[in-house]
């Protein structure tokens, strides 16, 4: 990936990250967030921003996207079960 897109991109990860003065960067590579010792965002190699939620926030989150798939859906209710819900 071109360097200037992947700056854009940590552009975007460090005004998430500052809009809440207890975030700090760690890494210079890889920059992540942590609490507590846990690690619960980072901007990795490709450029991927990953957030971890806390399972009800998660649940939330699946449930809606659900919501939004069933209702745009024309065809089988499967296809979308299999592609929302994680594997397990």
């Amino acid at each position: 990936m071109p360097l200037r897109m992947r700056e854009e991109k940590l552009k975007v990860y460090d005004a998430l990250v500052t809009k809440c003065s207890r975030f700090k960067h760690n890494d210079k590579t890889m920059p992540y967030t942590s609490a507590n010792g846990y690690m619960f965002s980072l901007f990795n190699k490709a450029c991927e921003i990953g957030i971890r939620f806390s399972k009800e926030v998660q649940e939330k989150f699946l449930t809606r996207r659900l919501e939004i798939r069933l209702s745009l859906a024309t065809s089988s209710s499967l296809y979308i079960f299999r592609n929302v819900l994680p594997q397990a």
